[in-house]
């Protein structure tokens, strides 16, 4: 298992106690490189919202989210599984998917298609462009941009 990111000092500290040297912690990493940090993945977790997960969703992970905010909005493909804010919840969350290749496999698949299909740039502009389209036409005649 691999820990990717900064966190919390006491927080990462007491995983490596726990962890027996069976987890790499990584630190930091480039942007630029973890497209292949979650290519490589089989599991991704976060325990807060993030343009991240969308990122790794794109790279055919699935995902262990926070059952918080609109965190779970981007589970709604049947691409990973909402926990709380519980270390055996999360725990089971995990061994669901590191027993199961062929779940993993069905919601990386789910994860990479909802991203692409509706989360994508090029949808998010199209709509932005639509948005925009509508509010020139109701205003009113005459008006002038700006004013």
């Amino acid at each position: 298992m691999a820990v990717i990111g900064r966190g919390d000092e006491g927080y990462l500290s007491r995983l490596k106690e726990l962890s027996s040297g069976n987890v790499s912690f990584l630190g930091f990493r480039n942007p630029k490189d973890l497209r292949d940090h979650y290519s490589a993945a089989d599991i991704g977790f976060w325990g807060k919202a993030s343009i991240t997960i969308r990122e790794a969703m794109s790279c055919s992970l699935p995902v262990i989210l926070y059952d918080q905010g609109n965190m779970t909005d981007l589970l709604k493909w049947d691409n990973g599984i909402a926990v709380k804010e519980d270390v055996e919840e999360i725990g089971k969350a995990f061994l669901t998917l590191a027993d199961d290749p062929e779940m993993r496999e069905r919601m990386g698949k789910n994860a990479r298609r909802g991203v692409m299909e509706e989360l994508s740039s090029e949808r998010e502009a199209r709509e932005l462009v639509r948005i925009y389209e509508e509010a020139l036409e109701k205003r009113s005649p005459g008006a002038t941009p700006g004013k």
